[in-house]
Parts: C-alpha cells; structure tokens; sequence
C-alpha cells in the first residue's frame, strides 16, 4: 500500500504558514515604530496661533499626523485688516519632522501653500493721498519650526517662522511676499 504524503504535507505547511503569519501580526501591531497600530496613539491635532491672536488676525489649524515623521494641515486665519493687513489666509502644508523625538514631534520643515485677500495703501496723485485698494494673492512658502510635547503627549507648544512668495502681485503695488509665523498652542486627540 503506497501512503500519499502530499496532502498531510501541505496541511502542515498551510498550518505552519497561518501560525507564523499571526506571530508577525502581533510583533507589527506591538510595535512601537508604527504609530499607526498603537491603540493609545493620538494622531489629530488643533491648534491657535498666539501671535496672530494678539496682533488681530486669530488663526485655528487642524493637523493629522501622518507618521513619526510626516504631518499634513491647514490653517485658517481670519482678520479685519486693521492691525495686519490681511483679510483672511488659508494655508495647507505638509512637514517633516527631524531629530530623535518620536511621534511628529521636534524640530521640523514646512512646505506650503496660501491663498489670502489683504489691503494695500497705494499713493495715486503727487499731492500724498493714499487709497487703500484690496487684493487677493497665493503662493508657495517654506518655514521651520520645533513643537515641544507635554509628557502625556496631549498638549504641545510650537514655534513657526516662515516666508512665502506671492505669484498674484501686482506690477503697482502689493508685496511680493507673504508671513508664515506663530506661537501655537495645541492639543492632540
């Protein structure tokens, strides 16, 4: 009688293959690299720019944190043209993150784009008198800036300071760049 071992063969291989692939699933969602799989991760932020708050012109910012070392956001800034000659300011942008910190945390680059409507004062007759005439620009812009963690990594603090070129000016006048500042204050969730 000839035994045929195939068939109890490949059980044991297919059993085999099931065992070792669900040890490699629990390494991957234990481990602390992929901060996609911690349960306790908070990977959302919102945030208010200080600075623009105490100059008139208050900025809220949403950010999804992407990795240890990528987050993407945007950032929308309301004013009334007095204090800062902004109107509004919508900036998404996208960092990196450097530095041994973990958890989008550190010193960072940004990249960025705007689109923002601001007033000018422009001189239109040899006597002085000035007119104020409103413009809506866009741009791109890089920035840096670190973002200090709490040790329960709920709350953080964060310096920006950036510059962008405005595409949409003027030959007359307007400026050709455009300020990408704050002193944020945040909480993840």
């Amino acid at each position: 009688m000839k035994l045929n071992l195939k068939l109890p063969l490949f059980i044991l291989f297919l059993m085999s293959a099931n065992f070792t692939f669900a040890q490699v699933d629990s390494i991957y969602i234990v481990n602390k690299d992929e901060i996609k799989h911690d349960p306790n991760f908070r990977a959302n932020e919102i945030k208010i720019n200080g600075l623009y708050t105490l100059l008139g012109f208050p900025e809220i910012t949403y950010e999804r944190v992407l990795s240890d070392e990528t987050a993407a956001g945007i950032s929308l800034a309301l004013g009334d043209g007095n204090t800062i000659n902004y109107n509004f300011m919508l900036t998404p942008y996208y960092r990196i993150y450097f530095g041994k910190k973990e958890n989008a945390a550190g010193f960072f680059i940004e990249g960025s784009a705007s689109a923002f409507n601001y007033e000018n004062d422009y001189y239109y007759n040899p006597y002085g008198n000035n007119d104020t005439n409103t413009e809506f620009g866009y741009g791109l812009g890089l920035a840096i800036g670190s973002k200090f963690m709490s040790r329960s990594q709920k709350w953080f603090g964060e310096m920006v300071y950036g510059i962008g070129r405005n595409f949409a000016q003027s030959e007359e006048y307007g400026s050709s760049v455009y300020p990408r500042l704050g002193l944020n204050i945040g909480r993840r969730f």
